[in-house]
């Protein structure tokens, strides 16, 4: 089962979402659900899991604006094992797989959200007072599992290196993940794109592309006079697998189709959808050598000047 929607880059290209990931009782079992007692458990099962409205008030009455991200080990546990999908939390959001990837580009950049997004994880440790009560902290999964106490006795000399830090007794995953520098990396690489595309559509409009431009451009602006030219009104229709579909209106301008086939015909260099970002990477990695390469001769000059 899979969602159609149109790519948010605006290319005009159909992308299909896989359906989220939906965990049996058995496998909720194995994230933080095993915390609970039995009771807990099965007062639970006998509920209904929390839709992702829910999950959204229940962090936004728990925290500070645009920190959403910053979730505590209780607050985890407690939303983690009344789910049975994965969540990914930004700094000022809350979405499900699918509701991130109709409104990001991880199709179009065959990426998929668990590389990007880091997945929490709870750490318990033996406590270090007298208190019978094991401490609990929440780390990312690929970092480093060391605990505060550690990491402030690093920092204060106090820990070296023949000092044995914690070593956690436990180590549970939840299907919470959150958004870090990947994250914030990928949205400049979504925003430079669509700036892109929107650049490409302003010059299929006017017919001319300035010079500098073109090494970034000219492969979209082709690909956009094509989807243009095969249909005004296109409608997504699903496969036979296939039970969501969302219709979008496709990309609108004026170009007459006579021009359209002139110009495709004097660019021979037509890509396909799977080709036109590769493209584009190489492109600009070369003009920003091209770049790269004047400012040093440049910087040669000046130093010649200075001499």
């Amino acid at each position: 089962m899979s969602l159609i929607v149109k790519d948010c880059l605006g290319l005009g290209i159909n992308k299909k979402i896989i359906k989220e990931k939906i965990y049996n009782d058995e496998e909720n079992d194995n994230f933080t659900r095993q915390l609970l007692s039995i009771e807990e458990k099965e007062e639970i099962k006998k509920g209904d899991f929390l839709s992702i409205n829910d999950i959204r008030s229940i962090i936004i009455e728990n925290s500070i604006k645009d920190t959403y991200d910053k979730i505590s080990h209780e607050l985890i546990i407690i939303i983690d094992s009344r789910i049975n999908y994965n969540i990914y939390v930004v700094e000022d959001n809350i979405y499900t797989y699918e509701e991130l990837c109709k409104s990001f580009p991880f199709q179009e950049f065959n990426i998929l959200p668990e590389s990007i997004f880091n997945r929490q994880v709870i750490a318990i440790f033996e406590n270090n007072t007298n208190s019978t009560n094991d401490s609990i902290e929440v780390f990312n999964e690929e970092d480093p599992i060391i605990t505060t106490y550690d990491l402030v006795g690093i920092a204060t000399g106090r820990i070296d290196d023949n000092t044995q830090i914690k070593i956690p007794k436990q180590i549970i995953k939840s299907k919470i993940f959150i958004g870090g520098d990947k994250w914030k990396n990928f949205l400049q690489l979504k925003a430079f794109f669509c700036g892109i595309v929107q650049v490409s559509k302003l010059q299929v409009e006017n017919g001319q592309t300035p010079e500098f431009l073109k090494p970034f451009t000219s492969s979209i602006s082709n690909h956009i006079m094509i989807e243009s030219s095969s249909s005004d009104n296109a409608i997504i229709e699903s496969s036979s697998s296939d039970n969501a579909i969302i219709e979008t209106s496709p990309i609108q301008n004026n170009i007459e189709k006579d021009n359209v086939e002139q110009n495709i015909c004097k660019n021979k260099n037509i890509y396909t959808d799977k080709d036109t970002l590769d493209i584009l990477f190489k492109k600009f990695d070369n003009r920003i050598s091209d770049i790269e390469n004047k400012i040093l001769k440049i910087e040669n000059l000046i130093s010649k000047l200075n001499v």
